[in-house]
């Protein structure tokens, strides 16, 4: 079957493959739709094929999902799709992975980077439903489900610390992105690759900020959040500000979640953190520089979310950030 030139009908009863993402951004984006197709056909069993590890920890524990599969292996995937009645693509990106099946396969179109793209797929798949056992109220949150586990685990580190809620102020920053976790310390040897990343502001800036936030109130603990292959932006911090905390490489996808249930502000880029923390609906200031806000930014917008963006990273200011991140503390103490 052509990907485009028709729909199936969706029924109850089906075994259906949902082709999702490699990252944890992409994946987050895919889950209010995933949970719109499981509430509107109850009895039809959804499966789950990530194309990367941190995509795949998005939907560990999820009630709408009932099996997931990891891997980008074409011949693999030709091997499980073909057991499925029918094989949906939520990202269009992932289409190249999909050739061959004998399985049928829809796919999602071109997304529009003027619009959120977890809306995109919401439109998606009511367009597959044709409006048949749609619920009345449809909902935009984003999906995780951290286990009592995983509170426990955020529980401890922050004990480690000595680190409490209920006395301290919990204000995190996301210091990279997927492409500083995946170069590591090399990315940030060479000056330039630094300067010129579209998504990610200076560590200079970072730790003039962390300082600002330290001096106004001596309740506020700055935590920093990262993969493990980012410790080296811990150490560039801490060589100044020794009293920032570094999680950086400590805490799972769910811990993380958790984590996030426990903040009064996160400072991030455009990242999976950011998402993450809207899965949570926590109080956001998010960083862009020219990548679009209305495709890949805070969804859905809320108050607490702050978007600051300038044509560069280096255009926003350390005062910029202060401001924002003070006032999100006067709302919520």
């Amino acid at each position: 079957m052509s990907t485009q030139e028709q729909y199936p009908t969706l029924s109850s009863n089906q075994k259906i493959l949902l082709v999702t993402a490699k990252r944890v951004g992409d994946a987050l984006f895919l889950t209010p739709a995933i949970k719109l197709l499981k509430q509107s056909l109850p009895a039809t069993q959804l499966d789950v094929l990530a194309l990367g590890k941190s995509a795949a920890d998005v939907f560990e524990h999820n009630p709408m999902v009932n099996r997931i599969f990891l891997t980008k292996n074409k011949k693999t995937i030709k091997k499980i799709a073909n057991q499925y009645s029918l094989v949906i693509n939520l990202m269009h990106e992932m289409q190249v992975y999909l050739t061959d099946l004998s399985a049928p396969v829809v796919s999602i179109g071109l997304p529009n980077q003027n619009l959120p793209r977890a809306e995109q797929v919401l439109d998606f798949i009511l367009t597959l439903l044709e409006n048949n056992n749609v619920p009345q109220k449809i909902d935009h949150e984003y999906n995780l489900y951290p286990q009592t586990h995983h509170v426990q685990n955020i529980n401890t580190l922050l004990r480690r610390f000595d680190l409490d809620p209920s006395k301290h102020i919990l204000i995190a920053c996301q210091l990279g992105c997927h492409r500083v976790a995946r170069r590591g310390w090399q990315f940030w040897r060479k000056k330039k690759d630094r300067h010129q990343h579209e998504k990610v502001w200076s560590i200079e800036n970072y730790i003039e900020l962390a300082k600002q936030l330290c001096e106004s109130d001596q309740r506020i603990r700055l935590i920093l959040t990262g993969a493990k292959q980012e410790k080296f932006l811990a150490r560039l911090v801490q060589k100044d500000c020794p009293e920032v905390i570094s999680f950086i490489g400590k805490t799972e996808l769910l811990e993380l979640t958790a984590l996030m249930d426990q903040l009064q502000v996160l400072i991030t880029h455009d990242t999976g953190t950011l998402h993450i923390a809207c899965a949570r609906q926590r109080p956001i200031v998010a960083l862009f520089g020219p990548t679009p806000v209305a495709f890949t930014g805070p969804y859905p917008m809320k108050p607490q979310y702050t978007v600051l963006q300038q044509d560069r990273m280096a255009d926003i200011t350390v005062t910029d950030v202060y401001q924002a991140v003070m006032e999100k503390l006067l709302l919520v103490n």
